[in-house]
Formats: C-alpha cells, structure tokens, sequence
C-alpha cells in the first residue's frame, strides 16, 4: 500500500514538473491541464462519488 501511494505521489510530482516545462502558449500546457482533470475523476470515481451527465456535477453517493 505505501508503494502504491508513493507512485501516486511521484506521478503528481512529474505532471507538475511536465506543466512547468511546457512552453506557454502551446497546446501542451491545455494537454497536461486535462490529464490532471482525468486524475482527479478517476480518483473522485474511485472513492464512490458519481457523476451527472444532465448537470455536469459530481456527488457523493447517499447512505440508505
């Protein structure tokens, strides 16, 4: 599990440094822009929250 929360840690700490490195206005920057977005879904996905396709929200799951 620590091996596992390292590697994320690592990936964040190299997007970040791809951001950086990308020259300003380029298409790149708008690319690594997504890619954080795609991990914030997947991560919000994974920890059970859903997403609303009619008003583009994402929301905690209810407990019953």
């Amino acid at each position: 599990m620590t091996n596992k929360i390292g590697w994320f840690i690592a990936a964040i700490i190299y997007t970040a440094v791809l951001y950086t490195l990308v020259r300003p206005g380029s298409k790149g920057t708008v690319i690594i822009g997504q890619l954080g977005s795609v991990l914030t879904d997947l991560v919000r996905g994974a920890t059970g929250e859903s997403y609303s396709d009619s008003d583009g929200k994402w929301s905690a799951g209810s407990s019953s």
